[in-house]
């Protein structure tokens, strides 16, 4: 439905030139954010507002904007053109954005494998095409205490995780860093201590070093519900 019809009926005559430009559905950047325009919300004497979807604003998504804030947006790259191995852009970290480095094209699954700057290899992660975006899309949050990748961390993986206990985390739906119990690694498998009951490992491969060249284990689970994601889980 195009807006000037919906101006037509709702608003007065100066919301319909401000609104006339403008397609619900259009791809518009509106206070640094871009997504498609929703909906027209109404405003009794004033100008309507445009209801724009941008993700990662928080729960709802959805921002408020104004005809004279909006601007086209320039046609989006595809995930192929993003997920290029040293591009720089910014990927999703919780409800938060940070700036990335894509270290390679993307797998099987459709994943896209990036480093955050700022940030030892430990934290490096495979995003989805939605978790991507160009830089200057929107709000990012920086790391407070950035660092540098040293050759420790960059040093040669095992093929497998070695014996040794390995204390888990992951990050956490609002960002922050939560542990997740420990695992103890003896002749190639893995058992879970202190884990949620019902959560069941389904594969566990050396990923990463830290910062201090600890080694980093990618341990895929699924919980109790049915739900599967992936915790890291550092050498001791």
């Amino acid at each position: 439905m195009s807006i000037i019809a919906a101006a037509t009926r709702l608003f007065p005559a100066h919301a319909q030139a401000q609104a006339q430009n403008f397609q619900i559905g259009e791809t518009v950047t509106c206070y640094g954010y871009t997504g498609p325009i929703l909906r027209l919300e109404p405003r009794p004497g004033r100008d309507p507002f445009f209801i724009v979807y941008a993700e990662g604003t928080g729960t709802s998504n959805e921002i408020r904007c104004v005809a004279k804030e909006m601007k086209r947006a320039a046609a989006l790259p595809s995930f192929a053109q993003l997920c290029r191995p040293g591009t720089k852009l910014e990927a999703a970290w919780g409800i938060s954005w940070k700036e990335a480095t894509v270290l390679a094209a993307p797998n099987s699954q459709g994943q896209c494998r990036v480093s955050f700057d700022g940030y030892d290899s430990m934290w490096d992660s495979f995003v989805t095409a939605g978790m991507l975006r160009q830089r200057g899309s929107g709000p990012i949050v920086k790391p407070a205490n950035p660092v540098s990748r040293t050759s420790a961390a960059t040093a040669a993986l095992p093929a497998t995780a070695p014996n040794g206990t390995y204390k888990c985390h992951k990050i956490l739906v609002g960002g922050q860093l939560g542990a997740v119990g420990t695992l103890s690694m003896r002749g190639g498998k893995g058992t879970a201590n202190s884990l949620p009951r019902g959560w069941a490992i389904r594969s566990i491969k050396p990923r990463a070093r830290d910062q201090r060249g600890r080694l980093v284990l990618a341990v895929d689970y699924q919980t109790a519900s049915g739900n599967r994601d992936r915790m890291d889980c550092v050498l001791q």
